[in-house]
């Protein structure tokens, strides 16, 4: 998946945020993870999705303040490398097989 960095360091720039909004912002990314919670129970797929991906911006908005936007695509594929081995999901006392 690819997305467009770009209106991200816009947005960061147009504000002028800097290392002193993280804290803001990671109350943006708490506000928004609990609106997909309530979009998933009371609304259509579609309020759940532009809640998600308002997730996903303000990560985003995060990384760029932190000046590591563009790590974060290795970032989240080496996270899910070490998920696929962790024992989650509908069975989670079962041991994860390595191929």
């Amino acid at each position: 998946m690819e997305i467009n960095e770009k209106p991200i360091e816009e947005f960061v720039e147009k504000h002028k945020m800097d290392e002193r909004d993280n804290y803001m912002q990671a109350r943006v990314m708490e506000e928004e993870a609990r609106e997909v919670k309530i979009a998933l129970l009371q609304y259509d797929g579609r309020a759940v999705r532009e809640e998600a991906a308002d997730v996903i911006i303000a990560t985003m908005v995060l990384a760029e303040i932190g000046g590591w936007l563009d790590e974060l695509p290795e970032l989240v594929a080496e996270k899910m490398r070490e998920n696929l081995e962790k024992p989650v999901g509908r069975n989670p006392g079962e041991k994860v097989r390595k191929a």
